[in-house]
């Protein structure tokens, strides 16, 4: 409720004509009535469970394509768009079709800098191909767009036959990770993704404290990501999953001489996920390898 109805109001400003979805993922507060009173031009999408970033977007996006849809822009709840922000993601998507996906500069909630995260994910690499975005702004030099290997889904355009060809967010990511993931099948079908400097967006999250997560949750949805990854082999894939329980047996071994019980019952949660999980994530790969 803190941030939907500048949100909202941002998005009845857009040049462009559009449709705008709300899936509510059963939220516990005065959304739903909210919506309905404040903005009844809104397609509302009332969700009975907590489904994740990832299943209720797709709710969304199918929802769209149903509409006649031919692009797609994903928001978070808690970022505002500025008027022009879609008109100019669509001039670079129209320009070279083989953009899958387009993204605004994520600025913070006041626009007085880049979001904190977004300046991570466009800042130069040392790679073949770096992005030359903050090189190029301090000189003025600003192209129309810029490609990069990542940007978080906050605000995303996608055309509908990138969608058609990549499909939906996986289901084996609840929350987190399904945007990366994305990314990857984006790349493994040699579709772009772009960044806009002249589109922008403003995310209002600057208040909070970004620290490196080192919780077996991440641990979980790391080992996930890397081993859905479809631009890796099947036989990579394989072998891997071999090595990792050999590895966390042996640190087991490791641990029991030295007594150390936390770590062990760290290791075997491990192992476990690794077992329960590997059905899923090879039908993840042959699924998302075929579309």
């Amino acid at each position: 409720m803190q941030w939907i109805e500048r949100t909202l109001n941002s998005i009845r400003k857009l040049n462009e004509k559009h449709e705008t979805i709300v899936v509510d993922n059963n939220s516990q507060d005065d959304t739903i009535r909210f919506i309905e009173n404040k903005f009844p031009e809104i397609i509302l999408l009332t969700e009975n469970e907590n489904h994740g970033f990832g299943k209720a977007n797709n709710i969304g996006i199918k929802k769209a394509l149903d509409e006649g849809a031919d692009y797609v822009f994903l928001l978070n709840q808690d970022a505002y768009v500025e008027a022009n922000t879609i008109g100019k993601l669509i001039e670079v998507m129209e320009s070279d079709k083989k953009i899958g996906i387009a993204s605004p500069i994520h600025l913070n909630g006041q626009g007085t800098s880049l979001d904190k995260l977004f300046g991570t994910y466009v800042a130069p690499k040392l790679s073949n191909d770096p992005c030359l975005f903050m090189s190029d702004s301090y000189t003025q030099q600003l192209a129309e767009y810029y490609e990069v290997d990542f940007v978080n889904a906050a605000a995303w355009l996608l055309s509908k036959e990138c969608i058609e060809k990549i499909g939906l967010f996986d289901p084996l990511f609840y929350h987190y990770g399904e945007d990366v993931n994305y990314c990857q099948r984006l790349n493994y079908f040699n579709y772009k993704l772009a960044i806009v400097p002249n589109s922008r967006i403003h995310h209002d999250r600057g208040d909070r404290i970004i620290k490196k997560d080192n919780s077996q949750n991440f641990k979980f949805r790391s080992l996930l990501l890397e081993l859905s990854d479809i631009n890796k082999t099947d036989i990579y894939v394989a072998k891997r999953f071999k090595y990792l329980k050999k590895l966390q047996k042996r640190a087991i071994l490791v641990d029991l001489l030295k007594g150390r019980w936390t770590k062990i019952r760290e290791a075997h949660l491990y192992i476990q996920f690794l077992i329960e999980n590997k059905t899923a994530i090879l039908d993840s790969r042959i699924r998302n390898s075929r579309n």
